[in-house]
């Protein structure tokens, strides 16, 4: 995956659906020089894949930007992240924000999967010393350091409390980067 600057993953239209995209048109071709497919029905084909493919990008991209409109900070400490049934480490907790967050880890993990992560609190905030979160595996490529790799969790259910929590995180332990606006 290429990325825009040393810190953000850059996000390209999917794969899957240039692929998909891309099968289609050459099934619609051998339909056509077989001779099953007449030159009209033909372009009627492409016109309808076309339409289909710039919904899924323009949709992909309001996703995008709306997932990117969340403002982001890392923490000034790397924060424990454990898994709350094994209770073994998942990683160093580097950024986040009341819809995400990212670690860094010593080896890959797999996409798309589900966890139910505990964030170690540097100190106590508003009593509790943890956050407890169900997450999801959205990326994992290597890290700026090559010894590691950085994974993005999609929150997948978030209390009001927890969010107040990662604010409040936020808030005192965060330290903006250069492309953030304030809170």
């Amino acid at each position: 995956m290429n990325k825009t600057n040393d810190t953000h993953p850059k996000r390209e239209i999917p794969s899957s659906a240039r692929v998909n995209t891309s099968s289609l048109l050459e099934a619609l071709q051998s339909l056509k020089d077989s001779g099953i497919l007449s030159e009209e029905e033909f372009q009627i084909k492409i016109q309808e894949i076309r339409n289909r493919y710039r919904r899924i990008v323009a949709k992909e991209r309001q996703d995008e930007a709306e997932r990117r409109r969340a403002v982001r900070k890392q923490v000034r400490y790397f924060l424990t992240v454990t898994d709350q049934d094994t209770k073994e480490q998942i990683g160093l907790l580097v950024d986040l924000n009341t819809e995400g967050a990212m670690i860094i880890r010593e080896s890959k993990l797999d996409l798309g999967k589900h966890f139910k992560i505990r964030i170690i609190l540097p100190e106590e905030i508003d009593g509790v010393k943890s956050i407890d979160l169900i997450v999801e595996s959205m990326w994992c490529e290597k890290d700026i350091n090559p010894s590691f790799y950085a994974v993005g969790f999609k929150f997948k259910s978030i209390s009001e409390k927890s969010k107040h929590l990662i604010v409040r995180l936020m808030n005192t332990f965060g330290v903006m980067t250069m492309d953030q606006h304030p809170l």
